[in-house]
């Protein structure tokens, strides 16, 4: 019964580690080829697509498409509520919001939640200070073939995509780069 026990333990562990499957709770990592900020396999065909365009609703039920904010330096990250390493990016995603605050950025975070009030609980309890929106339809989450989550992507002032997904460092080096 121990071995079962830790054997469980393990799975769950390596789980969380890995990111979560919107669909079955979590999926194995993505691999992408050295030296390639391009999308991985799960992701955009090719290397550095440009950005597919979508229209979701914010919390606050205002349409927004992705595309109002060409010419600005996007993190677009794919996320939900229930997702224990999502829940760990917030922190991060508040503190580069406030950093980049008044500048040519903006963070949009796509929630696929089904319920749209778990989300705009989390949102204020959070205080979560940047763009929300809500994909309970997965419109967005399949035009970006979104596997798992979190999944990050940085969007430069000219469109072209760059694909970073459980890796929010690595994200963040990038848009650091762009912004100066």
């Amino acid at each position: 019964m121990r071995y079962l026990k830790i054997c469980l333990l393990v799975l769950l562990a390596f789980g969380w580690i890995w990111g979560c499957d919107p669909n079955s709770g979590t999926a194995p990592p993505t691999t992408k080829p050295p030296g390639n900020d391009g999308p991985v396999t799960s992701q955009p065909d090719t290397p550095n697509d440009t950005m597919p365009n979508f229209t979701l609703s914010d919390l606050q039920g205002n349409q927004v498409s992705l595309s109002d904010f060409q010419g600005k330096t996007v993190l677009l990250v794919f996320w939900a509520t229930w997702c224990p390493p999502c829940r760990k990016e917030v922190p991060l995603l508040k503190e580069l919001h406030q950093k980049y605050q008044g500048k040519e950025f903006k963070i949009v975070a796509v929630n696929t939640d089904r319920n749209v009030n778990k989300v705009k609980k989390f949102a204020r309890d959070n205080k979560i200070n940047y763009l929300v929106l809500h994909d309970s339809q997965q419109i967005a989450s399949n035009l970006y073939k979104i596997r798992f989550i979190p999944s990050n992507f940085v969007i430069d002032s000219n469109g072209k995509l760059y694909t970073f997904n459980e890796k929010f460092h690595d994200a963040e080096t990038k848009i650091t780069e762009l912004m100066r």
